[in-house]
């Protein structure tokens, strides 16, 4: 029983690996460039009714997203999937054995007991030892960052493959309430003021005497990946989403993983009322 693997550089697996990364550096240096060309201005003004709080409308209908975006992140996700595959595919013809199934041999993402139990079954020709550690990463298995990285990659790879391009949507980076720019003299108010994108708390309060006063501010945009209901900043997926997948590699085939890996994406709740930028093709 093999209790460590090496997995050869001729093999299918490092090479998806490197890809999914180059991908993701090419999508890094495609958001920066795009960003650096596209700060908006925001229209901001105090609330008429209630001097403690400042409406933005940031024109969001008008920024379009690459729809390259999509589609260089839907196919790094999908070279990290496949080189999870791949690396079951060898696994499972360690010890000369050949599976019974090749084309049902997948690396497993099971969610509960049975779905574990029915993969299994595919697996046997692979050493018991291994079988043993995928089980251990399974999400039904392990709460840890692993079995969150692979459950996170197996729902990414389905939504992209079988249903649409990976949804991405853009919300205003973070911003100071000391660049509110005063409203130029002469420009037309077309503003939608019905509809604000946020509400921000100010304190203290303005006073009467300006509330309804209105200004500019200069907004830059971000990226986020939309899934489920929830959205994190697609920048922080990406390197996150490399580093788990590695991290799966080396303990299913070393026991352990000691990469360092960056921190996992915070995800929010998408709003209720949603957001409305999408990719433009």
């Amino acid at each position: 029983m093999a209790e460590n693997v090496t997995v050869e550089m001729h093999s299918q697996v490092p090479v998806r690996m490197s890809s999914a990364g180059r991908l993701f550096a090419e999508l890094h240096d495609q958001v920066a460039a795009w960003s650096s060309d596209h700060e908006a201005r925001a229209a901001v003004r105090i609330s008429p009714e209630d001097g403690g709080i400042l409406e933005v409308v940031a024109e969001q209908s008008r920024v379009s997203l690459p729809f390259e975006w999509s589609t260089t992140f839907g196919h790094a996700v999908h070279d990290l999937r496949s080189g999870l595959d791949h690396l079951v595919q060898q696994l499972c013809r360690l010890e000369g054995q050949e599976p019974a199934n090749p084309r049902s041999v997948q690396f497993p993402v099971a969610t509960k007991g049975d779905q574990w139990r029915r993969a299994k079954r595919e697996l046997q020709s692979m050493p018991a030892s291994l079988l043993a550690r995928i089980e251990e990463l399974q999400p039904c298995r392990s709460s840890g960052e692993l079995g969150a990285g692979l459950l996170l990659l197996n729902q990414l790879a389905v939504h992209d493959k079988h249903y649409e391009l990976t949804p991405l949507v853009l919300i205003p980076t973070e911003f100071s309430l000391d660049s509110i720019e005063p409203w130029p003299v002469g420009l037309v108010d077309e503003v939608d003021w019905d509809s604000v994108n946020m509400r921000v708390h100010i304190s203290p309060s303005a006073g009467d005497d300006v509330r309804g006063l209105k200004g500019l501010l200069p907004l830059g945009w971000m990226p986020v990946l939309v899934l489920d209901g929830r959205m994190a900043p697609l920048l922080d997926v990406r390197p996150w989403l490399h580093a788990v997948s590695q991290g799966v590699i080396d303990t299913v085939t070393g026991g352990s993983s000691s990469m360092t890996r960056p921190p996992a994406p915070v995800w929010a709740n998408l709003p209720s009322e949603g957001l409305s930028a999408s990719p433009d093709a």
